[in-house]
């Protein structure tokens, strides 16, 4: 190999790694909670992923909440098929014991973009309090994600 192929190889993949950086810091900020709801709403549908983000919800209006959004969810899914995989598009934390996970859920026709509200409790697991989620990126994601040129 020539000395000008080697560094050309070298300069790629320098740049594929620092380009993949993020999303591998990202991944390993992602609460565990949170990783496995959205491995279950890939592989087990909507209302095991909505289950498996909200175990704490043990109250019963918590429960009617799940069922609300199970419900919701329930009435996209026709036009958008099934959840076949997901996105973290940013990790915000709001405090050492808040945190907002932004996630674009795959489905297979459509997209659903989806703000996972987690906190954790001194000296506990972290727990999902808040979902909320649109088919319409704008009123769900921040404005600075949706338009780079909109000011944080």
């Amino acid at each position: 190999m020539s000395l000008s192929r080697l560094r050309r190889a070298c300069w790629t993949l320098a740049t594929l790694l620092i380009a993949s950086a993020p999303s591998l810091s990202a991944q390993r900020d992602v609460p565990k909670i949170v990783r496995d709801g959205l491995e279950a709403f890939r592989v087990q549908g909507v209302d095991a992923g909505i289950r498996a983000l909200t175990p704490q919800w043990t109250l019963e209006s918590d429960r009617a909440n799940q069922d609300y959004l199970i419900e919701t969810f329930g009435k996209i899914t026709p036009a958008a098929g099934r959840v076949t995989g997901s996105d973290i598009a940013a990790i915000h934390d709001v405090s050492a014991h808040v945190r907002k996970v932004y996630v674009v859920l795959l489905f297979e026709r459509m997209p659903v973009y989806m703000v996972l509200t987690t906190f954790q409790p001194i000296d506990k697991d972290w727990a999902v309090v808040n979902i909320t989620f649109n088919t319409n990126v704008k009123e769900i994601f921040p404005a600075w994600m949706v338009d780079p040129q909109a000011p944080k």
